[in-house]
């Protein structure tokens, strides 16, 4: 089919066009307005390792070395808030359930992500901001006592802070704009679509 013929069955069926490109754009602004809006507790951690005293004899480059290894350790500390049983755990430390469905949801509603060499940041999305606090909570508290407890046996100079004692607070807004663009071109393209496979058959 020729570029020409190609806008002439456009040209042909405009009405149909316009008027699914305006349902669908519609149908996209409409959810977006009924969507809930979803509260996201962000919390940070920060890894450090606590280097030992300076003598006053010689210089010593622990201090050095002691940042290396917690910037080296920050992505052990990822790997175990990844971790399904750290997820697990707090699930049980939030009075969570934690049979499989719910730990594939709550994996989902959880977004780790290492900001800085030190710092990590726990996001959980959730119905309600009290959800959303009390699992970056516990998977704070889980992934400290999961570290604690392998630091025994290894370095215990490695430890984890919260930079923030409390998780912050974002509100998730749904994205009217974005739902009503896409809902604009799934609708023109549906329409071109139907109009192409109807005048096929018509010829």
């Amino acid at each position: 089919m020729e570029l020409r013929e190609f806008l002439e069955i456009l040209n042909k069926y405009r009405r149909l066009l316009v008027l699914g490109t305006l349902v669908f754009g519609l149908l996209g602004f409409g959810m977006s307005l009924l969507l809930p809006e979803k509260e996201r507790a962000v919390l940070t951690l920060y890894i450090r390792r606590s280097a030992q005293s300076p003598s006053a004899e010689f210089y010593t480059y622990d201090g050095y070395y002691s940042q290396q290894a917690a910037e080296k350790y920050t992505d052990t500390v990822v790997g175990f808030l990844e971790s399904p049983g750290v997820l697990k755990q707090a699930a049980e430390l939030g009075g969570l359930s934690t049979d499989q469905e719910t730990l594939k949801r709550l994996r989902k509603s959880v977004k780790i992500e290492k900001v800085a060499p030190q710092l990590v940041e726990v996001r959980a999305t959730r119905k309600t901001f009290g959800e959303a606090k009390k699992l970056t909570q516990a998977l704070a508290d889980s992934t400290k006592e999961r570290t604690e407890t392998l630091n025994r046996a290894g370095d215990e100079s490695l430890a984890l802070d919260l930079v923030n004692p409390e998780p912050i607070v974002e509100i998730k807004k749904p994205l009217i704009f974005l739902n009503t663009v896409v809902g604009v071109l799934s609708g023109f393209l549906v329409s071109v679509l139907a109009a192409m496979v109807w005048e096929y058959f018509r010829s």
